[in-house]
């Protein structure tokens, strides 16, 4: 992914958060702007201890080669019958 989409993605307000793919298949989950950093060839993303945390817990560094498409997070999906019903 370059600089340039990655940039643009988290400068938008309101914000959207954001999965992060990369190459060796692992997500990463942005759910707020505080927790990416974009560098030119490096991008740091703070990990929460839990989803609803604003803090990070650590930090994951990437290399935006390996950032391979972001997509936005889903909304909250509504309820479903537990009985296989719709």
């Amino acid at each position: 992914m370059s600089f340039d989409d990655l940039r643009e993605l988290t400068q938008r307000r309101p914000f959207v958060g954001l999965r992060l793919y990369t190459s060796d298949g692992n997500q990463l989950e942005v759910r707020h702007p505080e927790m990416i950093i974009v560098g030119r060839r490096t991008v740091a993303v703070g990990l929460p201890a839990t989803a609803a945390d604003n803090v990070a817990d650590r930090v994951a560094l990437l290399d935006l080669l390996h950032i391979v498409r972001a997509e936005p997070l889903e909304r909250a999906l509504p309820a479903t019958d537990q009985g296989g019903q719709a």
